[in-house]
Formats: structure tokens, C-alpha cells, sequence
């Protein structure tokens, strides 16, 4: 059995719950929610979907992940982190490499 939860942090209240049987990639339910402006969704660097990520940034949501040891990207922005809770960086960036821009390029305005 899997569980996918989407939880409002201003009351840490689930909003949006997903329950398969386990044997489905947990993207399949994970793309179906409907996020609102503002979110932030966390998933696991074994989810690579650059026309996903692509929607999600047009959509104003803003996601962690872990990237590959090769990924090519530009950071465009380093933001504060707390050390203490072990966050490592935090950091806006724009993939490089060929497979993000055929796949979701992104617009300049």
C-alpha cells in the first residue's frame, strides 16, 4: 500500500490523499493533484520530468528535489539555508542541458 499526502502548512491539515495498491510509480497519482499557487512540492530525484517541471514553474509551484550528479544547470539564485536542519543549499536554478530545453524551455520574458 502507498500513500501520497499533500498537507497545508498553515494548519498542517491534508488537503490532498492518495491511496494505491503499491505497485503503481507514485508520480502517477502525484501528477493528477492540482496544487495551488504557492505550493511547494518535495519528491525524490528518481522523478525526472522536465515537461512536469515545466508546468509546475508555470503554475507558480515551486518543487524540491534531488538532481542527478550530472545534471548541467545554471544557478540563478542561492537563497539562506539553516545549516542546522541539514539543508545543504537551496538554490534557484535553469537546466542546461539539451534534454530540459527540447522538453520544457523555458519562456524569457
Amino acid at each position: 500500500m502507498k500513500l501520497s499526502i499533500g498537507l497545508n502548512h498553515s494548519n498542517d491539515i491534508p488537503e490532498f490523499v492518495a491511496v494505491e495498491n503499491g505497485k503503481e510509480n507514485d508520480m502517477v497519482q502525484g501528477r493528477k493533484f492540482q496544487f495551488p499557487a504557492g505550493s511547494i512540492v518535495v519528491f525524490d530525484k528518481g522523478y525526472v520530468d522536465y515537461q512536469w517541471y515545466a508546468n509546475l514553474t508555470a503554475q507558480n509551484i515551486g518543487f524540491v528535489t534531488f538532481f542527478r550528479p550530472k545534471s548541467v544547470y545554471q544557478v540563478i539564485q542561492q537563497h539562506p539555508v539553516l545549516e542546522s536542519k541539514g539543508i545543504l543549499k537551496d538554490e534557484t536554478i535553469q537546466l542546461n542541458s539539451t534534454c530540459p530545453k527540447r522538453k520544457a524551455p523555458v519562456k524569457k520574458n
